[in-house]
């Protein structure tokens, strides 16, 4: 039973023995022989909101139980992710972006040193030079893919963020220049969006679904 049928049924049985809210208030206060019949009509007004905060108890408890379940979905396909990102194509490409680092760390830190075109002109070059391209668009897509599942509401955003900000961030820095050059010879500005987003989210510690631009 809703809460405006609990109110209508109950108001409308009020109305017929009293025309108006200010005559019922009268009858209430003002009649002092009729003892029974003003216990009645408090009573009839107890049972009403009785009924209506049962009603509201009973829709804030679907509510939170709607949610739970709903999180426990988005959770599950989250993790879901994450064991498809640990497999095949993924984790050869996550060993070897990981051997890149390894490799190119010492490098990478003189080389920022000296200014972001310096940094980007190494990173491109090192790139060209291993073949690491097709590794690093298979990383960038499975973030994109990542990103509209949380923003979408399919993924849940926490868990996402905790399992692979960390990742994200790493590659992000590591590989921005490729990033970019992509975004320009694709004529996208949405390649790499998902990784970007994740980096943000996971330095500031903010939403992933936020406006990036």
């Amino acid at each position: 039973m809703s809460l405006v049928t609990v109110f209508q049924a109950t108001n409308k049985a009020h109305s017929i023995r009293y025309p108006n809210f200010a005559a019922r208030i009268r009858h209430l206060i003002g009649v002092k022989n009729n003892s029974v019949d003003k216990l009645k009509i408090v009573s009839d007004i107890a049972a009403t909101w009785v009924a209506i905060v049962g009603v509201l108890f009973s829709g804030a408890f679907g509510l939170v139980e709607y949610h739970n379940n709903s999180r426990a979905e988005r959770v599950k396909t989250t993790i879901a992710l994450s064991e498809r990102f640990g497999r095949d194509q993924y984790l050869i490409a996550r060993m070897k972006i990981d051997a890149y680092g390894a490799e190119n760390a010492s490098e990478l830190f003189t080389r920022s040193a000296k200014g972001s075109a310096v940094l980007s002109q190494y990173i491109l070059g090192v790139i060209g030079k291993s073949g690491l391209g097709p590794e690093i668009d298979i990383v960038v897509e499975f973030f994109d893919e990542l990103h509209a599942c949380t923003c979408g509401g399919a993924c849940d955003e926490e868990m996402a963020r905790r399992l692979f900000g960390r990742f994200s961030a790493l590659t992000h820095s590591n590989f921005y220049p490729y990033i970019a050059l992509q975004r320009e010879q694709l004529r996208s500005k949405d390649y790499g969006i998902g990784i970007e987003a994740f980096t943000k989210a996971y330095r500031r510690n903010s939403d992933v679904c936020v406006l990036l631009r």
